[in-house]
Parts: C-alpha cells; sequence; structure tokens
C-alpha cells in the first residue's frame, strides 16, 4: 500500500504569516543622533558600513518575503494537485468498476 503525503496547511500558512508579520516588523533605522560634524575618516567609513549593513537586510527581506509567497503557492498547487489526482484516481476506478462488469 501506498504511504500518503500528508501536508498541514494551516500550519504552514500560519508560518508563513508569521513570517511575513515578522518581517514587517523591521525597518531601516537611521543612524541618530549622526555626527555630521567630525571629519575623522572612521565616521564616513562606519556610515558606509551601516548603509552596507542596511543594504544587505533589505536584500534578505525580500528574500525571506519570498520565501514566505512561495510557502503559500506550495500549498495551492499541492491542493489543486491533489484535487486533480483524486478526479482522475475516481474516474479510473469507475472504469474499473464497469470493465469487471462486462461479459465476453
Amino acid at each position: 500500500m501506498a504511504k500518503k503525503l500528508v501536508i498541514d496547511k494551516e500550519k504552514i500558512l500560519n508560518h508563513s504569516k508569521t513570517i511575513s508579520s515578522d518581517l514587517n516588523d523591521y525597518s531601516k533605522k537611521e543612524l541618530n543622533p549622526a555626527d555630521k560634524k567630525t571629519t575623522l575618516s572612521v565616521n564616513q567609513k562606519s556610515k558606509n558600513v551601516y548603509d552596507s549593513f542596511e543594504n544587505i537586510m533589505q536584500s534578505l527581506k525580500k528574500s525571506v518575503e519570498n520565501d514566505s509567497k512561495n510557502l503559500e503557492k506550495m500549498v495551492s498547487d499541492f491542493e489543486k494537485f491533489d484535487t486533480e489526482m483524486g478526479k482522475k484516481n475516481s474516474s479510473r476506478k469507475a472504469s474499473v468498476k464497469s470493465a469487471k462488469g462486462v461479459k465476453k
């Protein structure tokens, strides 16, 4: 007997919503207070590093958002596939039944 593939739709969708919600809590923060008077080169370098970090975080955020959407799509695609397979399996069973009743 074939093993059943079980997808916990609610759990996956809840995780996806949690991920999206947590991502919305993250937003770019400006350096505050920003030192605009100093001429130290390290000050500008630290600002550059911070900006680079923020760019990486925004990129990560977009990637995780895409993963969250992919989880939702996977659930939808699986449901469609499962429905189609159920229809095909039902029609196949009906064909087999009717063929058994036919006398040669």
